[in-house]
């Protein structure tokens, strides 16, 4: 089991209990039972950096005695640790974007002039020698036109 998924665990019996409190020993009983020493200590860790990361994220609090409760951002999420992680994801996504996207519409806008700024001086320079083709022409066949 994952850091994720016993923090969806956590999560959802914080949200599920009609008061929006856990009883963390208790819960740890329940999830540990059963099990060798080993498997047990193991999980008992993964719950406790699961607990760490919801308290960090504003999911959950750790009050008196114990007690895990459902904090705001918790009650927002309805329970959904693995629905509220995309979002976070996403709005991490979008706010990296959000600072390179000036950036990148420079470079663009860059790109675009110096293929612009180019592309004219050619045009200017065809003028030219079509001009002096034209005026060749004419100085070789005067009689014609």
């Amino acid at each position: 089991m994952d850091v994720h998924e016993a923090a969806q665990k956590i999560l959802k019996a914080v949200h599920s209990d009609i008061n929006g409190r856990l009883y963390w020993t208790s819960f740890i009983e329940e999830q540990t039972g059963g099990r060798n020493d080993s498997a047990s200590a193991e999980l008992r860790g993964t719950f406790n950096k699961a607990l760490i990361v919801l308290i960090d994220e504003g999911l959950c609090r750790k009050v008196a005695n114990n007690i895990i409760e459902l904090a705001q951002k918790g009650i927002d999420a309805n329970g959904d640790y693995t629905k509220y992680f995309k979002k976070k994801k996403t709005t991490i996504i979008l706010d990296k974007l959000r600072r390179i996207a000036p950036i990148a519409s420079f470079i663009i806008v860059l790109i675009s002039f110096i293929i612009n700024f180019i592309i004219k001086k050619n045009n200017e320079k065809h003028a030219a020698q079509k001009a002096k083709v034209g005026q060749v022409k004419d100085v070789k066949d005067p009689g014609k036109k």
